[in-house]
């Protein structure tokens, strides 16, 4: 997967790459090192342009890439090795170099994706940095939660973690390797203070809150909430006040609002019928002007 810095300028593009033929099981093709492609992004055509010395190596092969919100570091997530790996951005060139080998942190099987705290701000606005805080799902049905360190971008596990999702099938079985079908589906709302997770195997989102300080998860009141059949994304708008669930099974987008005090979810209903076999939704920016 890919992941733009938080000015637009720069790409980043995770190639997990795979073991030559012969190597590994027989009729399974098994990750091999992968690489990091970097590109820089001109505002106005949209060209692309590979930056010196890209792409970078990395020995697990990454399966997605998410730039912190300050636009400082990179942390991509293996899912051959169990790893998440750190990387110090250059901010004028785009390169990429490796934090201390302790960077590197354990998590559960098979994370996706790192989800850190988002930037606090309306597109176009001044944007506040609240990137404290990381968060890894793993297909063992658990959130792996971590601190980032604000000046090496290590990161340090939260009290509390990992956390239960409360329902199951957290990381639901696009295709690996080795065949499996794999989503993630958690979203934090703008202000840093809710989490949610879609939970394929019960069908239905589970609410968390967020420490502000530590950074820890919390299940909201009134537990998880139903979905459509097999939720796969989760989005919340710019505004933080609804939350769109894609559920693939039966091809529809749940609407949920959310409550600016206590993240509870109130269902909009009915659900939208999509086309055959969604699989995500982006909502566009609006800048707002007076």
């Amino acid at each position: 997967m890919h992941a733009l810095d938080p000015t637009g300028r720069l790409l980043f593009v995770a190639n997990r790459g795979t073991l030559p033929p012969g190597q590994g099981y027989p009729g399974i093709v098994h990750e091999g090192p992968g690489s990091i492609s970097v590109f820089k992004v001109n505002v106005n055509s949209g060209a692309l342009t590979e930056v010196t010395g890209s792409p970078f190596a990395l020995s697990g092969g990454p399966a997605w890439v998410s730039v912190d919100p300050s636009g400082k570091y990179l942390y991509a997530c293996s899912t051959a090795t169990d790893l998440v790996y750190g990387f110090n951005i250059d901010q004028a060139t785009g390169v990429l170099t490796a934090l201390d080998r302790g960077s590197a942190v354990v998590t559960g099987d098979y994370p996706l994706i790192a989800l850190t705290i988002p930037s606090v701000g309306k597109p176009g606005a001044t944007v506040t940095f609240k990137s404290k805080f990381a968060y890894v799902p793993s297909s063992d049905n658990s959130l792996y939660g971590y601190a980032i360190d604000q000046t090496t971008g290590n990161l340090t596990a939260i009290p509390g973690s990992p956390i239960r999702s409360m329902g199951t099938g957290l990381a639901a079985a696009a295709v690996t390797p080795d065949g499996k079908r794999v989503y993630t589906a958690v979203a934090i709302d703008p202000t840093g203070r809710f989490l949610y997770t879609a939970n394929g195997g019960s069908n239905d989102i589970s609410g968390f809150s967020v420490d502000q300080s530590t950074g820890a998860l919390t299940p909201l009141a009134g537990g998880a909430v139903a979905t459509g059949h097999h939720p796969i994304s989760a989005t919340i708008d710019y505004s933080g006040r609804l939350l769109f669930v894609v559920s693939d099974a039966d091809s529809s987008v749940s609407t949920y609002t959310i409550d600016p005090s206590s993240g509870a979810l109130a269902p909009v209903t009915p659900a939208t019928i999509t086309g055959p076999m969604p699989k995500g939704l982006a909502i566009s920016s609006t800048v707002e002007t007076h």
